[in-house]
């Protein structure tokens, strides 16, 4: 953008100021991000900003970073969000992003490892104390004691039939040299499921715990609730219902003391893969299957196509043999 449009867009605020401050706001920002220097411009804004009340945000985190931006923006005309940094994508850090960051109320973000460079947690919170609010990675596996990612490597992931995500049944079976028909009774029987994956929900649930004890906003009481009513919130262990999503953004919205409005969420927002809950969860009751892409995905197939990928990828396999067996 030239300096005639970038002054045309300042002038066009000016004249807005007092009719529509709102879009005046807007015009204001789009200017400063092609004259972050311009004095005028920030000077515009920042009276824009304090009398609107507008709050902005940057949120660091995972697949579930995104589902938290839409709400938090719906919750407030107010609430602006400025930057989404999705860490697993995070390849080479930008030090422009910490502008954003200075220029933003607050930080929201998952406990992020210094192993990525730049958005480390601990990082963040020496740059910016006072904006950082630490929340939980939402991940259960109680509903889905069976499913896992096979180990990288080379840097590569192994596909399932539903891409990364495989079960631990299927997997074990191939290794133990049964047959399809076997594996399919074992991923359809409570005895043996409830002997395998005993003990895996109270497990995932005390990992919450502990890791919440490095959070500001707790969620695990909402979870272990509804795991004890029968109430499933993930399609995947990582993937939690956009509902779910909502108790924590309002969780974080109060512990700043914010107003905001409820929302009427359609959900969906990661519901890509969709696994079936396990028999051995005794408080559902419903039976439930795999959907992927918005398809029932026939267990007979899926099972005879996870035998064929697994006989290609033998380094996988062992892979996984040395993590889970």
């Amino acid at each position: 953008m030239n300096r005639l449009d970038i002054n045309c867009i300042r002038d066009a605020a000016i004249k807005l100021k007092e009719t529509d401050p709102k879009m005046a706001f807007e015009l204001c920002a789009i200017a400063l991000k092609y004259r972050p220097k311009g004095k005028y411009i920030r000077q515009l804004y920042d009276e824009l900003r304090l009398s609107l009340g507008i709050k902005k945000f940057v949120i660091i985190g995972n697949c579930q970073s995104g589902v938290i931006e839409k709400i938090l923006k719906e919750k407030s005309d107010r609430f602006k969000v400025d930057l989404v940094i999705r860490a697993h994508k995070y390849k080479s850090h930008d030090p422009k992003v910490y502008d954003v960051m200075e220029d933003a109320d607050y930080i929201i973000t998952q406990n992020i490892s210094e192993k990525i460079h730049g958005i480390g947690t601990n990082t963040i919170s020496d740059k910016f104390p006072g904006k950082v609010v630490k929340i939980l990675n939402l991940f259960f596996t109680g509903y889905h004691p069976d499913w896992c990612y096979i180990p990288r490597v080379k840097g590569v992931r192994c596909q399932s039939p539903i891409g990364d995500y495989h079960n631990r049944t299927v997997l074990d079976s191939y290794i133990n040299g049964d047959d399809e028909e076997e594996t399919i009774r074992k991923y359809r029987d409570y005895e043996y499921n409830s002997k395998k994956y005993i003990g895996v929900a109270e497990d995932s649930l005390i990992e919450l715990k502990n890791r919440e004890r490095h959070v500001d906003v707790k969620m695990t009481d909402i979870i272990e609730k509804d795991f004890l009513k029968g109430k499933c919130r993930f399609y995947t262990f990582n993937h939690p219902y956009s509902d779910l999503l909502e108790i924590q953004v309002n969780r974080i919205l109060e512990l700043l003391g914010l107003s905001f409005k409820s929302v009427d969420l359609k959900d969906g927002a990661l519901d890509g893969t969709i696994m079936r809950v396990n028999p051995c969860v005794s408080s559902f009751k419903n039976e439930t299957h795999i959907i992927y892409n918005g398809e029932v995905v026939d267990i007979k197939e899926f099972v005879k196509k996870s035998f064929e990928l697994y006989e290609q990828n033998h380094f996988h396999i062992e892979a996984y043999k040395a993590r889970f067996t």
